[in-house]
């Protein structure tokens, strides 16, 4: 992260442990200064509605019940990551705490606001916290305050439990009042802060619980509703996997479908949407998997008793898991006389914990050897390194902490191939691993069992698995936050926002350099300034050297059009090229043809650093560019036919278009007055043509007159196109296979000249 680009971020989030973990997670890790701001998970259907109101405002007029139900805090430097990996008491991250029971972070008494803190544990009506670096200690209680107004802050992400819109809006009120305050004492303009939802679920997928009172009136879908106008409000949106963004932009579609009646109205919120989802991404979790392993990972000796393997369920007990699928496995195993143990780390909640009880019937005295919810952090860790299989059988996931958790910890996955899971893990490499019907769960667990027992080949296996995990880690993801949050925060969008970062050396041996200051020399000739002064003339009638370097090298630009330059120029055509300037993916997509045209010169940067050096911002699907001496004038003598040729033709997209066109059927020998010479010189020619000019034989006369003489003393026929009373309906030319013929387009406005007319040989 380039920390002149330092950005504040505020993370607005609900105490539900897996959002309060990443969260935090975030402000331990980042390079920026983060702080997290946390309301309980009660009634979350009012915090859906209105919950994001606390967070906006004067910090002073603020009130907050007695309770401890809003927290601050923020999260750089090492005393900060240090307590942030002395994890609280509680399950796995992915446990969604029951309403009431949410986890909340309160400072010890010696933090000041503002100041970097761990994480405490907390359930209803108690809590642990980090006192100011000097150890852990009680906290008590105090008002949930911000430690400065929020739109003070460059970012601002918003849990999707929240209305982003609300945020924008109180957010765009705040900013003005403070505006018209600033004023008369400073004209300084106050910005905005960029807003962005972040998905841990939504409630258009979610499952419902049973007996909602929503889903029994019909109404459950405005909640989802909420979301969706969440993410038409919000300057950015983010999900926690691929899976779940494109499972919620499906249920979207149906939502607008199902709930707009006017068809035209109906489109628009269409059109909405696809814009909406295709500019969204992409975020995964960052996790504390280093903290989960033991100082020897493959040491597994001694965890538990020897015995039959150890399976293990690492979810709530609740419909959306399946747990009834766990039940009807264990049977199976059982019927047929497959020894197996068992843990379940997760809660039941259901009435009279009957899920628990039907997995309890298919085990024997002693195979259950733990069910419930671990209380402390260490518990849960040991047992994970106990277990052999982890046993999924989700109906719905928009991620999967527990699975890599589980898996990072030396445990064999079984797991259904669909929802995040092959994002989690390639199919291919570990197709053992994966089952798409539940038929072949039997057989697919005991060949996992076997694995299992065999020493060599799991602990072989478990490198490979955790190579995987690995991804999700925060020494893996922190750059990649820390990243987004600069570039989201200087204004790009996510998806740009979201980009790979350019590589930190040079690509010398490759011929690729990396600039990272738009006010790189060697990227001068590219500046828009240099350009728009174009050759003008210093006092004393001097050129200035990087004027009249920007005259000769003209500016072409577009991935498609550079690769067909690249192409002609390795077959031999006449295109000299200064150098090339692009972001690091259309480079890569690039460079193989740079490489066989032998061009050289090659600049790669951030599209914010390109965007600065030109002045403007370009289309990041086409944000390359190339200084080129083209068109460079052929003799008329080495082209060969069918010819096309130009009277005065003035617009260099129309010119463009027809060479493009002309290509396609194979005529490549152009011939142009001076005013379409002067239009092929102009850079949107190549562009409009998709770069097919490059592969274009042009010869610039200055009497077209002249040219179409020495053609028909080659023997060259030519047709005019012009539409007068003699014009004849075009037809084939003849003999077939001749190509001695030429097409003669006139000027847009006045057509062909009378003299040119006299001097083709038919006119169509």
């Amino acid at each position: 992260t380039n920390m002149a680009a330092r950005q504040s971020v505020a993370m607005l989030t609900v105490g539900y442990t897996s959002h309060r973990l990443w969260a935090d997670g975030v402000a331990a890790h980042s390079a920026h200064d983060v702080h997290v701001f946390a309301v309980n998970g009660e009634a979350w259907k009012w915090q859906l509605a209105c919950g994001a109101a606390w967070f906006v405002g004067d910090p002073g007029d603020l009130g907050n019940p007695a309770s401890p139900a809003v927290t601050n805090g923020s999260g750089t430097g090492p005393a900060a990551k240090a307590r942030a990996s002395d994890r609280h008491g509680r399950n796995s991250a992915h446990e969604m705490e029951p309403e009431g029971t949410a986890l909340f972070s309160l400072p010890g008494p010696g933090v000041a606001a503002g100041t970097n803190r761990g994480l405490g544990g907390v359930r209803a009506g108690g809590c642990t916290g980090s006192s100011g670096g000097s150890g852990t200690g009680r906290a008590e209680p105090r008002e949930g305050r911000l430690d400065r107004p929020l739109h003070e802050y460059d970012v601002v992400v918003v849990d999707a439990l929240f209305d982003a819109g609300l945020v924008q809006a109180l957010l765009g009120r705040a900013v003005a009042e403070a505006q018209a305050l600033a004023l008369p004492h400073n004209a300084q303009h106050i910005e905005k802060p960029r807003v962005v939802l972040y998905f841990h679920e939504n409630q258009l997928t979610t499952p419902t619980a049973p007996g909602d009172r929503d889903v029994k009136r019909g109404t459950h879908w405005l909640h989802g509703a909420r979301n969706l106008a969440s993410v038409l409000s919000a300057d950015g949106v983010l999900f926690n996997s691929e899976t779940h963004r494109a499972d919620f932009f499906a249920a979207c579609e149906n939502l607008i479908k199902g709930q707009c009646r006017p068809l035209l109205e109906r489109e628009h919120h269409l059109a909405l949407l696809k814009r909406c989802a295709q500019s969204s991404g992409v975020l995964h979790y960052g996790l504390h998997l280093d903290a989960l392993l033991p100082e020897d990972v493959s040491h597994r000796a001694g965890l538990v008793a020897s015995g039959p393997p150890v399976l293990l369920w690492n979810a709530r007990l609740d419909a959306d898991k399946n747990p009834d699928a766990l039940a009807t496995l264990l049977g199976i195993l059982a019927g047929k006389k497959i020894p197996f143990r068992l843990v379940v780390l997760g809660q039941d909640l259901s009435v009279g914990q009957q899920y628990l009880s039907a997995i309890k019937k298919q085990c024997a005295d002693g195979q259950l050897l733990f069910a419930g919810f671990c209380v402390t952090r260490e518990e849960y860790k040991a047992w994970l390194h106990k277990a052999d299989v982890l046993v999924c059988t989700a109906k719905h996931e928009t991620f999967g902490i527990s699975v890599v958790e589980s898996v990072h910890c030396g445990v064999l996955p079984l797991l259904p191939q669909r929802l995040s899971y092959p994002e989690l893990f390639d199919t291919e490499q570990f197709a053992e691993h994966f089952y798409t019907s539940p038929k072949q769960l039997p057989d697919k667990l005991t060949t996992l069992m076997a694995l299992a027992a065999d020493s060599d080949a799991r602990q072989e296996r478990c490198a490979q698995l955790r190579v995987a995990t690995k991804r999700f880690s925060w020494p893996a993801m922190q750059h990649k936050y820390d990243l987004f949050f600069t570039r989201f925060g200087s204004g790009e969008s996510v998806r740009h926002a979201l980009a790979p970062p350019l590589p930190a050396e040079p690509l010398a041996e490759l011929g690729a350099v990396v600039v990272t200051d738009a006010a790189d020399p060697r990227v001068a000739l590219y500046s828009g300034t240099v350009r728009r002064r174009g050759g003008g003339k210093r006092q004393g009638g001097k050129q200035d050297t990087a004027e009249s370097d920007a005259r000769r090298w003209k500016l072409h630009g577009g991935r498609k059009a550079l690769r067909r330059m690249a192409r002609a120029k390795a077959l031999g055509q006449r295109i000299e090229v200064h150098s090339v300037f692009c972001t690091q993916a259309i480079w890569d997509a690039l460079k193989d043809d740079l490489a066989a045209a032998n061009i050289n010169t090659q600049f790669i940067a951030e599209k914010a650093v390109v965007d600065a050096v030109r002045g403007q911002k370009l289309n990041r699907a086409d944000c390359a560019l190339a200084l080129v001496n083209f068109p460079l004038s052929h003799p008329l003598e080495s082209l060969e036919g069918p010819f096309l040729l130009f009277d005065d033709v003035r617009n260099a997209e129309n010119l463009g278009s027809i060479l493009r066109t002309g290509y396609c059927i194979g005529v490549t020998s152009v011939v142009a007055s001076p005013v379409a010479w002067a239009g092929l010189n102009d850079t949107r020619a190549a562009r409009v043509s998709m770069g097919t000019m490059y592969g274009c034989n042009i010869h610039h006369t200055p009497s077209l007159e002249d040219a179409i003489g020495q053609l028909r003393r080659r023997g060259v026929k030519l047709y005019g196109a012009e539409l007068t009373d003699a014009s004849k309906v075009i037809h084939p030319h003849g003999p077939r296979g001749n190509r001695q013929f030429g097409l003669v387009m006139g000027n847009e406005y006045d057509g062909l000249s009378p003299k040119i007319q006299a001097l083709c040989d038919e006119l169509v």
